[in-house]
């Protein structure tokens, strides 16, 4: 495994790179919602707009593997870690997301300053057998099944 760069990303730049298919927060057999409906999402990104920290997102840069982009053509990064957390962005930043009582669109014309709200990224090169290794290391606190290890990648 390869580090090939950490960074901070902002709200909107983690939204835009996976709205045009560049980043996906999705891959076959990520981990299923822990909760019905939006409860998580919102949880996150009321942590947000509170100045907590949210963790690091950890992406698997897949621009030379022959074989994931077979499966994932054209993308450039699949989330290793962070799923539930990008899916939240994104969904937040769309307005599909109201928390409380307010879309992204509202907080910002009431002058509400995202700007400041960066996370860390990591990026890293490595294959399916270390992707879910590393998912594994990450999540040590959180059972990880077997399957859900193996699918990390």
């Amino acid at each position: 495994m390869k580090i090939i760069t950490t960074t901070f990303q902002t709200l909107k730049e983690i939204a835009t790179s996976v709205l045009p298919n560049r980043t996906n927060p999705d891959p076959i057999c990520q981990r299923p919602p822990v909760s019905q409906g939006h409860g998580k999402y919102i949880k996150i990104i009321e942590s947000l707009l509170m100045g907590y920290p949210i963790g690091m997102l950890v992406y698997r840069d897949i621009t030379n593997d022959s074989e994931m982009q077979k499966v994932y053509p054209g993308f450039k990064y699949l989330v290793t870690d962070g799923g539930h957390r990008v899916r939240a962005i994104v969904k937040f930043l769309s307005g599909d997301l109201v928390v409380n009582g307010k879309t992204y669109n509202m907080m910002e014309d009431e002058g509400f300053d995202f700007s400041n709200i960066s996370i860390p990224t990591q990026i890293v090169e490595c294959s399916s057998d270390e992707a879910g290794d590393l998912f594994e290391k990450i999540n040590e606190s959180t059972h990880v099944s077997e399957m859900e290890k193996l699918m990390a990648n």
